[in-house]
């Protein structure tokens, strides 16, 4: 039997936080029926398929709302095949005005195990990593997406 912890690890990485009690009857059942994957197959999915909708978003797509955690854990949601391209290595640029448009979009793309990599090959300084994640952050905030519709 796996602890809760690890319900608490994918509660943490999984983008929805709403119906934890639901998700985590749902995460029971899984386990009960041996159904559950490895943490790593939940996480890997989780950032797989936010890499998708943020690439998804760039180039003005549509993309679909989360599903409900315990909607995802019943569809088996994990195996699911999603859609990121290939990373194309481009050589590093050590221009600064470039660089943070670079990692803004690896941000986006990518998410942030990838801008956190480029940024250190870059040497980007704490400032600049700072505002490349306040324009992500301000940019998918749906708060401010919403601001003006009345």
């Amino acid at each position: 039997m796996r602890s809760t912890a690890d319900f608490e690890t994918f509660w943490k990485y999984y983008p929805k936080k709403k119906g934890k009690g639901q998700a985590i009857q749902t995460w029971k059942k899984l386990e009960k029926s041996d159904s559950l994957p490895e943490m790593s197959v939940l996480l890997k999915a989780i950032k797989n398929q936010i890499a998708e909708k943020n690439h998804l978003r760039n180039q003005n797509k549509f993309v679909a709302e989360w599903k409900y955690p315990s909607t995802w854990l019943n569809g088996y949601c994990w195996a699911d095949d999603v859609d990121v391209p290939e990373k194309v290595q481009r050589p590093v640029s050590y221009n600064a005005f470039q660089n943070l448009e670079r990692a803004y979009n690896i941000l986006c793309t990518s998410g942030e195990g990838e801008f956190r990599e480029f940024c250190a090959t870059v040497k980007m300084s704490q400032n600049d990593i700072e505002a490349v994640e306040y324009k992500y952050k301000r940019v998918f905030d749906v708060n401010t997406l919403t601001e003006g519709i009345g």
